[in-house]
Parts: C-alpha cells; sequence; structure tokens
C-alpha cells in the first residue's frame, strides 16, 4: 500500500518575525506594569492634558480673533461717528455765520432782526403722524394762523396748513412734489428745488454751474434764512446738466420744538 506523507514546510519567516515582536512587546508591556504600574497612567494624563492645552489654545485663538474683529467694528464706528459730528459742526458753522450777516445787513438798511415767534411743542412727527407732517401743541387760542411759517431753531422747515383750536398741522417743506425756490451756493444761483421726504432736496442745474458739496442753500426773503446743505453733486457724462442733492439742517424724525411766526414780506 501507498501512503501519502504529510509535507513539512518550514514557517513564513514574516510570520515568525510578527509573532516575536508581539511576544516581546507583551513581554516587555506586563514588565513595566509589574516594576512600574504608575506608569501607564502617568503617560495617559500627559497625552490628556497635552490634547486639553490644545483644545485650550484653539478657543483662546478664536477669542483673540473676535476680540481684534470687535475693535475693528469700534474703530469704524468711532471714525463714522467723527465724521458726522464734524459734518454737524460744519452746519452749525454755516447757520451761525449766516444768521450773523443777515442781522448785519438789516442793520445797515434800517431793519432791526425781528424775534416774535410763539413756540410750540411738537406732539406727533413724520414717523407717527402723516408722512411730512407735525402736529403741535399751538392753535388759533395763541394767535397762530394758515400760512404761517414754522422754523426750527431759526431754519425755515415748512408752514402751518390746518389750524385748530389748540393744535395745528404743520406742512413741511420736503413734502413729496413741491417744489421750493431756493438760492444755492455761494453766487446764489437761483433754483427751484423739488421736494424728495424726509428733510431731503433735489435741483438740476447746468455743468458749468459751479457748486461743491457743503454749499448752503438760502430760502429768499427779506429775511434770508439757512434752508439746507448741499450733500452731494451727481455728474453723468452724457447729461448736460448736473444733480445737486440737499439736506435741511433739521431732522424731522427728531425735532422737538418749533417757532412759529408770521410769514415774511417778500421783496418788492
Amino acid at each position: 500500500m501507498n501512503y501519502l506523507r504529510r509535507s513539512k514546510r518550514p514557517p513564513d519567516p514574516f510570520t515568525k518575525f510578527v509573532g516575536g515582536v508581539f511576544l516581546f512587546a507583551v513581554g516587555t508591556l506586563a514588565l513595566v506594569q509589574f516594576f512600574a504600574p504608575s506608569f501607564f497612567p502617568a503617560v495617559l494624563h500627559s497625552l490628556g492634558g497635552a490634547l486639553w492645552r490644545s483644545d485650550a489654545a484653539s478657543v483662546s485663538s478664536l477669542g483673540i480673533f473676535n476680540y481684534l474683529r470687535s475693535k475693528e467694528d469700534l474703530i469704524l464706528q468711532n471714525r463714522d461717528l467723527k465724521r458726522e459730528l464734524q459734518e454737524a459742526k460744519l452746519r452749525l458753522a454755516i447757520f451761525s455765520m449766516l444768521q450773523e450777516e443777515y442781522e448785519n445787513l438789516e442793520r445797515l438798511v434800517g431793519r432791526e432782526p425781528k424775534k416774535d415767534f410763539i413756540l410750540a411743542a411738537v406732539l406727533t412727527r413724520p414717523n407717527v403722524s402723516l408722512y411730512d407732517t407735525l402736529v403741535i401743541d399751538a392753535g388759533t387760542k395763541v394767535g397762530v394762523a394758515p400760512e404761517d411759517l414754522v422754523t426750527a431753531g431759526g431754519v425755515p422747515i415748512g408752514t402751518l396748513e390746518r389750524v385748530y383750536a389748540d393744535t395745528s398741522v404743520v406742512r413741511l417743506y420736503s413734502t413729496p412734489g413741491q417744489i421750493v425756490l431756493v438760492h444755492l451756493g455761494a453766487e446764489g444761483i437761483q433754483v427751484s428745488a423739488e421736494s424728495r421726504g424726509g428733510g431731503n432736496f433735489k435741483a438740476r442745474l447746468p455743468r458749468d454751474v459751479v457748486v461743491t458739496e457743503g454749499d448752503a442753500v438760502i430760502l429768499p426773503g427779506i429775511e434770508p434764512s439757512l434752508f439746507a446743505i448741499v450733500e452731494k453733486v451727481i455728474v453723468e457724462p452724457s447729461d448736460p446738466f448736473q444733480t445737486f442733492l440737499f439736506k435741511s439742517p433739521v431732522d424731522p424724525y427728531t425735532i422737538q420744538y418749533v417757532e412759529i411766526r408770521k410769514p415774511p414780506a417778500n421783496p418788492l
């Protein structure tokens, strides 16, 4: 009879190597744990501390980034507030200068500036009352009448439209659709201004007329008054005219008191 012999293949060298490494590692770990039982907890603690510090550093970096961004926003806001304050100072300086100049001119022609007016409190503003109107607490009982001039700090803002016993409705010059005759720029060029609401106006003149941002807009009369300030000049290459946007120095949305004056007589 013939018997099959089992072949005895030698073990794979790679398998022997892996097995040896495994046994060595297990033996080493067992010896370390036996002779130094606190070694592995210390290693794990160190690794955990490193990971925690890494997370803390990330959070800290994020906090610094947010801080820098907030600081930059504050700087920009501060810059905008300074610019707005400078513009307000400019408007106040122009108003004071013009008011003094006109009072001096009136004295030269034998007219003393009239200070007679009735002070009234604003009950409702455009954000509550009808668009571009005010309701004030003065009426026929104190002697006011329709078409009386309404000013705020001496700046003309409108006229009385409807008058009742104790209250009146002020129609602002900036009510959309109105046309107001004003003098524009240093040369006092007469132009019809279109009302745009919210104290804003628009006018158009030929391109060769010199008017710059910051120029005063005057309401003409025997007692001319500062009416608005030119805020923007728009020039289009294809348009032979230029557009001027100007705004009253009085904000109708925050006004609290007004003066009611009899309308001045127009010159000749």
